[in-house]
């Protein structure tokens, strides 16, 4: 036999026998979307699931059938901040919930150097309200060492967390210093300094 899947939602099993095609229905369940702005349903949204798009109604909802699995979905509508998420389908029919936001606000990370160094990572970020940015890290150039970030922060490598509006920071460097240190066989002695702090590049 030949047996095909197919269906709009892929929920049917196509056999193939002898020239006999038999259609039978698989498994599967109503998943039932209700989408939801500032209290009221919310039309015209466009959710994104299982390779298919689905719209809302008047009354904020869209179903798909679906099979027992796990699904990813994104909800999309202009003027509103998109939303992802996942839907686990058992064995049961189900309502998954939607609140849409107003589009969240776009905040500016921005790292720089006292010009003794460089940033690794993206220097200039931008970050939606309330999410994180990425990591970066201040290098420093030849002969200097990395010394602290603007805020204070000592630690050369840095990523911020809920972000709640603009930021810039700037990296610090200090040179390297380096200790000379002389001394004179049993046979001498030493005139000068014996010890010496000598900072990077000088005398």
């Amino acid at each position: 036999p030949i047996v095909l899947t197919g269906g709009a939602d892929n929920n049917y099993e196509l056999t193939l026998v002898n020239g006999e095609l038999t259609i039978a229905d698989v498994a599967a369940f109503d998943v039932t979307f209700s989408v939801t702005y500032k209290g009221a349903p919310d039309a015209d949204a466009t959710i994104a699931i299982n390779g298919l798009t689905l719209t809302t109604s008047a009354t904020g909802e869209a179903t798909i059938k679906l099979k027992a699995g796990s699904y990813p979905y994104t909800v999309t509508k202009t003027g509103r901040e998109e939303v992802s998420g996942n839907v686990d389908v058992a064995d049961a029919n189900q309502n998954v919930s939607i609140e849409l936001v107003d589009p969240l606000p776009i905040y500016t990370i921005t790292y720089t150097t006292d010009g003794n160094g460089t940033i690794n990572g993206t220097a200039t970020q931008s970050v939606k309200k309330g999410l994180d940015g990425a990591e970066v890290t201040a290098a420093p150039s030849l002969g200097y060492q990395f010394l602290k970030w603007s805020d204070d922060v000592t630690t050369a490598t840095r990523k911020e967390i809920n972000v709640q509006g603009d930021l810039s920071f700037t990296a610090l460097f200090t040179l390297k210093s380096y200790t000379l240190t002389y001394s004179a066989g049993t046979n001498g002695t030493l005139s000068g300094e014996a010890v010496q702090t000598v900072a990077h590049g000088t005398d």
